[in-house]
């Protein structure tokens, strides 16, 4: 199924999908509510870092969405509730035959200027409905996600089978609570408890995410449960099949079976340690280096975030967390939308060659532009920016939000 969105969010999937292991059990459970009678939400429910960003890429991948949305708290256009109710509108129209009529007959053609067209009825018919001039004019997201979602979608599902399912996705619902005004993502879509029975929910949150005023079904992720743990051991074998760390461990003397059980132990069930400690193991493999004993594997993502920041600064000057490294940090951490490298340097007060150390060093955690590229920086996870803004957790690099 095609599905077209405002938001580019292709790179995000593909990065989320590249060696994506398992979780047949979890979509066999979704897919068993979809296709059943009684639930219409269900909310996917887990830590930072479990897979819940990587499972909604793959359900999307595999044709089981009709629209969908990422929230992402470091880039704020993503939590705009008018946005959100442009984007599936379009994704709708784009996905649904039939659905863009339904739209025309909310948002009548004379009350727009021509701003933008989205595409075609299947059929080959062509329209055009302007939510450009629509959003600009409508009183509230509210209104503007009754007109473009609710009552258009609420009349095609009038002419379809009651069989059909019409699969809704929106990821970290907890993300979307961070805007300080209401209505909020979350409160759009609980105003949508009332969509025919062919439409279904598929969220995700953090277990503290606003979820709870929501009907239907909660599938937790939980770290140590045995569907997630086979998934690991799934994951962990695929990394080191692969041939350079096959060879460099069989190279240096490392017990491969020690080092997953290792891995599987320390990661406490969380994809996103791996994802980090696997990819240092594939560049010490690659560079000839001896690779970690698995006694000196870090245990837990919060260590992997700490020995990594103490290995950076221990080459550095002892006035450089201060000067240099917290400035710029602290204003990604609190960052509503990526920056600009000229924008990262000036907001810090770093001069542009200390920013641009800051940031290669730190580039396994961030996303940055590659080199000769103009791009935008921002923290790759908002686990990291949780764990720096957080004294408890990271008393040794911890910076002060506000």
């Amino acid at each position: 199924m095609s599905t077209q969105t405002e938001f580019n969010f292709n790179p995000r999937m593909d990065e989320l999908t590249a060696g994506f292991v398992g979780r047949e059990w979890l979509i066999e459970t979704i897919d068993q509510v979809i296709a059943g009678d009684t639930d219409r939400y269900i909310v996917i429910v887990g830590e930072a870092g479990i897979g819940k960003s990587a499972l909604c890429a793959r359900l999307i991948r595999l044709g089981r969405v009709a629209a969908y949305h990422f929230c992402l708290a470091r880039e704020g256009g993503t939590l705009e509730p008018l946005a959100f109710a442009r984007s599936l509108s379009a994704q709708l129209a784009n996905s649904l035959p039939g659905f863009g009529e339904q739209l025309i007959n909310q948002a009548p053609m004379q009350k727009f200027d021509v701003t933008q067209e989205i595409g075609e009825l299947h059929g080959g018919a062509v329209y055009g409905v302007y939510i450009d001039k629509f959003i600009v004019q409508t009183r509230s997201a509210d209104h503007a996600f009754q007109v473009l979602v609710r009552e258009p979608l609420r009349s095609w599902a009038a002419t379809q089978p009651t069989s059909v399912r019409v699969v809704l996705l929106t990821d970290a619902l907890d993300e979307a609570a961070r805007l300080d005004r209401h209505p909020n993502i979350a409160d759009l879509i609980d105003s949508a408890r009332d969509l025919p029975d062919q439409v279904r929910w598929v969220l995700t949150s953090r277990p503290a995410g606003p979820f709870a005023m929501l009907p239907g079904q909660r599938q937790m992720l939980i770290d140590q449960s045995s569907g997630n743990l086979i998934d690991i051991g799934a994951y962990i074998d695929q990394a080191l099949a692969e041939q350079t760390i096959r060879s460099a461990l069989q190279q240096h003397g490392v017990d491969a079976a020690e080092l997953r059980a290792t891995l599987l132990d320390r990661s406490h069930g969380n994809f996103l340690y791996l994802k980090y400690v696997l990819q240092g193991l594939r560049d010490d493999c690659v560079a000839g280096r001896r690779p970690t004993a698995p006694a000196q594997l870090p245990i837990g993502l919060d260590q992997v975030y700490q020995e990594f920041l103490g290995r950076v600064l221990a080459r550095k000057a002892q006035d450089d967390w201060r000067r240099m490294y917290r400035p710029v940090l602290g204003v990604l951490a609190v960052a509503q939308e990526p920056l600009s490298f000229e924008s990262l340097a000036t907001l810090s007060g770093a001069n542009e060659q200390d920013a641009s150390d800051v940031v290669e060093d730190l580039r396994q955690f961030l996303n940055v532009p590659l080199v000769g590229d103009a791009g935008m920086y921002q923290i790759y996870h908002a686990s990291f920016a949780d764990f720096l803004t957080d004294r408890q957790r990271n008393p040794a690099y911890w910076i002060d939000p506000l």
